[in-house]
């Protein structure tokens, strides 16, 4: 009975955090920015934030203050401090009204490398 109701209250707490947030990263066609793209999971985000990796060095977090997030499910970041042959790593962290933040499942890669 007891390992019953540790198991309902762990399940309860799991559902308060947002949901992992999936990135998908592309670029144009100069190759001189990285563009962010990721979707709303939840209507009770209240703010996102990007995490990132250069060349294994950080984390280095960006608050993204003008994203409209009430009224808008898809969101976008454009990364305009990039280089070439540096290897990036991305994650964007929702927060919600619970003031929680949504683990990161993975960071997604990226490396810009000359034609």
């Amino acid at each position: 009975m007891i390992l019953l109701l540790g198991v309902k209250i762990n399940e309860n707490f799991e559902t308060l955090f947002p949901s992992p947030v999936r990135v998908i990263i592309d670029t144009n066609n100069r190759k001189d920015k990285l563009i962010l793209k990721w979707t709303k999971s939840n209507n009770n985000i209240e703010r996102y934030f990007i995490i990132f990796f250069r060349n294994n060095e950080g984390p280095s977090i960006i608050t993204l203050p003008d994203l409209d997030i009430s009224n808008n499910t898809s969101f976008k970041h454009e990364f305009l401090d990039v280089g070439m042959n540096i290897d990036y790593k991305f994650a964007v962290v929702a927060y919600n009204s619970k003031k929680l933040f949504s683990k990161v499942d993975n960071f997604t890669k990226v490396k810009l490398t000359p034609p």
